[in-house]
């Protein structure tokens, strides 16, 4: 094909060609990136008010669970000052840890104790309840036997069916006393 364009007009709209390309290329995407921003508007206030929705949530369980905590702390705490004071009430008696340093003083080594219960009476008469396992028949009446010779206890209550095998025998003592 023969060319009758001269070659100053030739560039020229060539040049004009390009530009118009070139425009109409940035006009495309400049609708595109329109479009996709509106379309993504609704998602991003969507998220945004889904993100308030959990942030004040969270701040509500975190205050919700901060007072629980702390609740139950003051609970174990004020209970821990209960037992810490019936542990050492020395009202003319015997402080719960004397008795029970008294009560191990006699134990042997055949003889482990594994559980201990204190309650107090109201007329002064209080039951101190030992568990445990003795090694043989003869340690665990070696055991009951010392706790008797003991004054600070009066009456110890060792049931006969603890003494009915001869080795691992599970026991319970129950010591009486005004301590």
């Amino acid at each position: 094909m023969i060319n009758l364009l001269p070659p100053e007009h030739r560039t020229s709209v060539e040049r004009e060609y390009k530009f118009r390309l070139a425009s109409a290329y940035i006009l495309l995407i400049s609708i595109a990136i329109f479009i996709g921003v509106v379309l993504l508007l609704p998602s991003y206030f969507f998220a945004s008010t889904q993100e308030r929705v959990a942030e004040q949530e969270l701040a509500i369980l975190e205050s919700s669970s901060e007072s629980v905590e702390r609740e139950a702390i003051n609970t174990q705490l004020r209970e821990t000052k209960e037992r810490l004071i019936n542990l050492t009430r020395t009202e003319d008696k015997e402080p719960v840890f004397a008795l029970i340093d008294t009560m191990s003083s006699h134990k042997q080594d055949e003889v482990s104790i594994t559980n201990i219960s204190y309650s107090r009476g109201n007329q002064g008469n209080s039951l101190l309840s030992v568990g445990g396992v003795a090694a043989t028949r003869d340690a665990l009446l070696d055991f009951k036997r010392a706790l008797e010779t003991d004054t600070l206890f009066e009456e110890i209550e060792l049931p006969v069916s603890s003494l009915a095998k001869e080795e691992d025998i599970q026991f319970s003592i129950q010591i009486k006393g005004a301590f």
